[in-house]
């Protein structure tokens, strides 16, 4: 009897064992469960700057020779420090899309707002300044900025200059 006694208590104490070694097991497994371990750094996204861009905002599109002709445009991008901001213009058409490269000596405009032309300017930002025509004739012209080393223009745009009245 004693030895049946004996039997139930190491049975009793196996199955008590066995239990917790389970809940243990478990308990472990959802702890683990919880944590994320990072398998794997996500790859960084490379980011690329803005690249500058250049609008002409106001510019009439017919003028009277001897008016004064207000033109305003807008340099938006990174914030940078320019030493040059113009609309070039000039009798003839220059058509078609000026790439980076193109400078002003390549553009085939002769003459500038000279108020940005040479200085310090901080972009982005938005330029005005004017012109009067001499005679007339269909202006064509571009506005430009040089920001590091490149070249950026907007559209050719025409403005058609009548005799006054």
């Amino acid at each position: 009897m004693k030895k049946n006694y004996i039997l139930t208590v190491i049975f009793v104490i196996v199955v008590i064992l066995v239990a917790i070694g389970i809940w243990v097991f478990l308990v472990q497994k959802q702890a683990n469960s919880l944590k994320s371990p990072i398998t794997q750094l996500p790859t960084p996204v490379p980011t690329k700057e803005v690249e500058p861009s250049i609008e002409l905002i106001n510019l009439p599109q017919e003028a009277t020779v001897g008016a004064k002709i207000n033109l305003t445009w807008k340099v938006e991008g990174p914030s940078k420090i320019v030493k040059h901001t113009a609309v070039h213009f000039g009798e003839l058409s220059n058509p078609g899309e000026f790439d980076t490269t193109v400078t002003p000596q390549d553009s085939g405009y002769p003459n500038l707002t000279k108020d940005y032309a040479d200085g310090t300017f901080t972009i982005p930002n938005t330029f005005a300044a004017s012109i009067t025509a001499t005679r007339a004739a269909d202006l064509y012209l571009r506005a430009h900025v040089i920001v590091d080393g490149q070249n950026f223009w907007t559209n050719e745009e025409i403005i058609k200059i009548l005799e006054g009245e």
